[in-house]
């Protein structure tokens, strides 16, 4: 590698002899084993009359430099030598070379790393296509003229979420994890008014599972929908959600039992786990939801145990009436207006397993928060035979045999076996859910003969 240059320095008078002579370099610049000479040259077109210089030759190429500012001349001459070092010359040519160093120029105009900058371009490029320029001015725009507030799709789901919160929406419990998964998908840091439906729809292609697909797509809308009210998303533009394909979900059969499962089960709580039977007893037959009977999950800051569940004052057993009913359950949680607020008729299979159920276990409750989940990993691990079939899991890194307990189980056998004996609309009533719901997820389809047994299910002597 050897630095060439043929032009004196000016203002310099020369004799002959001192004109054959190499000029003196005014700086050296040196990056490893490179060292880079830059000369000063005159240059009568400049306004100074001279400019500074460098040249480097390396595997036959040369690579040269100029500018009428030394400094300038030196973090050129810097760039060359350090690539020459890395090695890159053997694959670039200096018209690449002069295109790097004007990108990084531009990028160090507005103090962004080269490859930062690169990054965030390609990201905008994916969003907007051969729109970005006119998108970003539209952007502009609408910031200018107070439309709508821009944030970030993470601090979106943040302010929605706080918002439930305090309208006592459980906005933390119902959207808090969703929102993490959809946050990875999609970036917390895009702008929220960027989202578009090419970049949701190519995210939701990755989630395997159509339930779940459907799932955060539907409530990624809900935000959207949400920030659109109050002004984080421009009020005129489609919810890009609306136009992704939802996933076709796979059939599924509501999960039931057999009145002879429900017989043993509740028979073998009330040898094992007394304090147990009056949730699996009111759960199965008469048909309560599983939070209802034992409370919500907790809301953020508040502990599960201190949640609103089921009292013993609101469950009402007399002796058998007309109607053939022993007495009747108000719902203790149940909200006002909804198809929750209803009382419950006890039918006198379930008066009997009550009458068993010692009142003063949990103080005013029927049972400990949580206490049907605790019922079904019980009933699942149980060693006696239950009736189910045994089905393979892994537990604590083993696979192990343990019964087939369905997943809310108890109330859909209630409204499975309910149906024939007095209808769908009066089922509805009791379970306190709409006939469609009904119709959609929780009923399996049963002759009267078959769902009388289950009403005879009374306690043994």
């Amino acid at each position: 590698m050897h630095p060439e240059s043929h032009e004196a320095t000016p203002n310099q008078p020369q004799s002959p002899a001192e004109g054959k002579k190499k000029p003196a370099a005014v700086a050296v610049v040196k990056e490893g084993p490179v060292a880079v000479n830059i000369y000063s040259v005159a240059a009568p077109g400049t306004r100074q009359g001279f400019t500074f210089k460098f040249k480097l030759s390396h595997n036959g190429k040369e690579y040269p430099g100029t500018s009428t500012d030394l400094d300038k001349c030196k973090i050129k001459a810097r760039r060359v030598a350090k690539m020459i070092v890395q090695g890159m010359t053997d694959h670039v040519k200096a018209a690449d070379i002069s295109e790097l160093v004007a990108v990084r120029r531009i990028a160090e105009e507005h103090s962004v790393p080269t490859v930062a900058a690169m990054q965030e371009w390609a990201a905008a490029k994916t969003l907007a296509g051969p729109a970005l320029l006119s998108v970003a001015q539209q952007h502009a725009d609408a910031a200018a003229d107070g439309k709508h507030k821009r944030v970030t799709h993470a601090e979106a789901w943040e302010l929605f979420i706080a918002a439930m919160d305090k309208l006592g929406r459980r906005g933390t419990l119902t959207y808090g994890a969703k929102a993490r998964m959809i946050i990875r998908g999609l970036s917390g840091q895009l702008m929220l008014d960027t989202l578009k439906t090419g970049v949701i729809r190519t995210w939701a292609d990755t989630i395997d599972h159509p339930v779940t697909r459907n799932d955060l797509i539907k409530r990624l809308g809900t935000m959207i929908r949400w920030a659109q009210r109050h002004d984080f998303f421009p009020a005129d533009r489609a919810i890009p959600t609306d136009n992704v394909d939802r996933a076709e979900e796979p059939e599924t059969t509501p999960g039931t039992v057999t009145p002879e499962q429900l017989k043993r089960s509740l028979e073998w709580v009330r040898r094992n786990h007394l304090h147990y039977l009056a949730p699996l007893a009111i759960t199965s037959l008469g048909g309560m939801r599983n939070d209802e009977v034992h409370g919500k999950r907790a809301d953020k800051k508040k502990k599960r145990a201190d949640m609103r569940r089921q009292l013993w004052k609101h469950v009402q057993i007399s002796p058998k009436s007309a109607s053939g009913t022993c007495g009747i359950i108000h719902v203790t949680v149940a909200k006002k207006n909804t198809p929750t607020w209803r009382k419950i008729p006890i039918q006198p299979a379930l008066a009997a397993w009550l009458a068993l159920c010692p009142r003063d276990a949990d103080g005013p409750n029927v049972c400990i928060a949580g206490a049907m989940e605790r019922v079904r990993e019980l009933l699942r691990k149980a060693d006696a035979d239950l009736g189910f079939p045994k089905v393979e899991v892994e537990i604590a890194g083993e696979k192990v045999l343990v019964n087939d307990v369905p997943e809310n189980c108890f109330r859909h056998s209630f409204i499975t076996y309910r149906i024939p004996v007095v209808g769908i609309v009066q089922t509805a009533a009791e379970a306190g859910n709409s006939t469609q719901e009904i119709d959609k997820s929780y009923r399996v389809p049963m002759t009267l003969d078959e769902a009388l047994p289950y009403w005879d299910i009374f306690p043994d002597q």
